[in-house]
C-alpha cells in the first residue's frame, strides 16, 4: 500500500514548497496537500501538519520510515487504531500497551 497523509501547509494556503530531492508541492486553496510517505518528515520540518490519519493496513504494512511521536495508525490486522509513543520508539493501542 502507498500511503499518503493529509497535510497542511503553515501560514498561508499559498506558496510553493520544494523537497530535498527538487519535487514541488503546492497545497490546495484550503490548504492541504496530500503527501507521500516518503516526504512526511522533509515537510514536518518546513511546518507542515498532520491533519489526518497516516492510513490503514495490516501489521506488516505499518509504515516504518519517517516517523513522530503521535503519529496515528488503523492496524487492519488488529482491527484498532495505534499511535506512536512519546519516545518514538513503539506503536501503542489507546491503552499504551505496546502492540
Amino acid at each position: 500500500m502507498s500511503t499518503t497523509i493529509t497535510m497542511i501547509a503553515p501560514g498561508s494556503a499559498g506558496g510553493t514548497f520544494v523537497a530535498a530531492d527538487g519535487t514541488m508541492f503546492i497545497p490546495a486553496a484550503d490548504g492541504t496537500l496530500q503527501v507521500p510517505q516518503g516526504y512526511f518528515a522533509q515537510l514536518a520540518a518546513l511546518g507542515f501538519s498532520v491533519v489526518n490519519d497516516v492510513g490503514v493496513d495490516s501489521t506488516s504494512g505499518r509504515p516504518t520510515l519517517n516517523l513522530l511521536p503521535g503519529m496515528h495508525w488503523f492496524d487492519s490486522t488488529l482491527n484498532i487504531p495505534i499511535w506512536r509513543n512519546a519516545a518514538n520508539s513503539a506503536w501503542i493501542n489507546a491503552s499504551g500497551s505496546t502492540v
